[in-house]
């Protein structure tokens, strides 16, 4: 949990907290057959976050899901790598949420680990020695408009074995 004071449209906001409640990591151990291959396990190791907003102050706070980004960064190697998480589509229609004082929002994202890096390799079948190389650096960064929330602490870890 992080605790920010940020301006947001010239008013001061203190405690608004961002919390990863729940990383769920899929495909770790990528399964490979040469008879069978999982589409969804092609691309390697999914994160994928269950995140809450928390509203400390005492005005509400509205946000519009559409125009959030949430993303996700790490270190391998001596290299910075920086991704940007795909928002749940649970927000449609309602894609403006207003977050009541006190309140909190439950909000999701999830994007491909390691695709588009030197660490994927196609058929590559486990990732585990690289995923504990670079969960100590693990950082989510969620941004709308004035707010910039960033946290590295996860509440809980999940893995799927598929």
């Amino acid at each position: 949990m992080v605790l920010v004071s940020l301006f947001i449209h010239g008013q001061l906001y203190s405690q608004v907290e961002l919390t990863i409640d729940t990383l769920i990591v899929e495909y770790l151990i990528v399964p490979f057959d040469e008879n069978v291959w999982d589409e969804a396990a092609k691309d390697g190791p999914y994160l994928f976050i269950e995140y809450s907003l928390v509203n400390s102050t005492d005005t509400i706070i509205t946000i519009n899901m559409q125009k959030t980004s949430i993303a996700f960064s790490f270190v391998y190697e001596e290299r910075k790598y920086r991704f940007d998480l795909t928002n749940g589509s649970h927000w449609e229609p309602h894609n403006i949420v207003q977050i009541e004082p006190g309140k909190k929002v439950n909000c999701c994202a999830g994007a491909h680990l390691f695709l588009g890096t030197p660490i994927y390799r196609e058929k590559k079948r486990d990732y585990t020695k690289e995923f504990k190389s670079i969960f100590p650096t693990l950082n989510f960064k969620f941004v709308y408009r004035d707010i910039c929330l960033e946290t590295s602490k996860i509440e809980n870890i999940r893995y799927v074995k598929k």
